[in-house]
């Protein structure tokens, strides 16, 4: 990796220890890409706006929806558990990627230079119905007491839920022409 990024490398070898060293300048290759990027959306979408995120707070709430779906995929008998079907949790789980992916786009376009942000983000039309899902599978998971993944504190959970209640009431209901 450091021959790829570097512009100059080698090592230094002693009786009694080796030091690697390694120079990057800009003159030096470009870092291949990671393949992580975001892509675009596919199909029928709609703008949601977003006024004045806070970005901070934003980056909280998304960490712990995550945080909370990934133990609920690694929870046996996560019904009894947690009071969460599997098939609820497949769908909060794609939702939630999809949410993600999105912001992610949104994010990559804008500029942060402050501690809040204007995303305007174009969601799939037929995202609407899934979010009430993710609502209740997190708010289930989160409340249940069988996580290791403390409770979000009240300012998180509330933005979290905003972001939702905005998807909701923005994307059009009827989604078909």
């Amino acid at each position: 990796m450091a021959e790829d990024l570097a512009s100059s490398h080698g090592a230094h070898i002693a009786e009694d220890r080796k030091t690697v060293w390694f120079e990057l300048w800009p003159t030096a290759p470009v870092p291949p890409t990671s393949g992580w990027e975001s892509m675009p959306m596919c199909g029928r979408t709609a703008t949601v706006t977003l006024i004045d995120v806070p970005y901070i707070l934003f980056l909280a709430a998304q960490q712990h929806g995550d945080e909370i779906l990934r133990e609920l995929t690694l929870t046996t008998h996560v019904e009894e558990r947690a009071g969460v079907s599997d098939p609820e949790l497949l769908v909060a789980g794609d939702v939630a990627d999809v949410i993600n992916a999105c912001m992610t786009s949104a994010l990559e376009e804008t500029v942060t230079g402050g501690p809040t942000v204007t995303l305007d983000v174009a969601f799939p039309l037929d995202v609407a119905p899934a979010v009430d899902t993710l609502r209740h599978v997190c708010e289930q998971g989160g409340a249940a007491g069988a996580l290791l993944t403390l409770p979000a504190p009240p300012h998180v959970r509330s933005h979290f839920q905003w972001v939702l209640d905005q998807l909701v009431t923005q994307l059009p209901g009827d989604t078909f022409p």
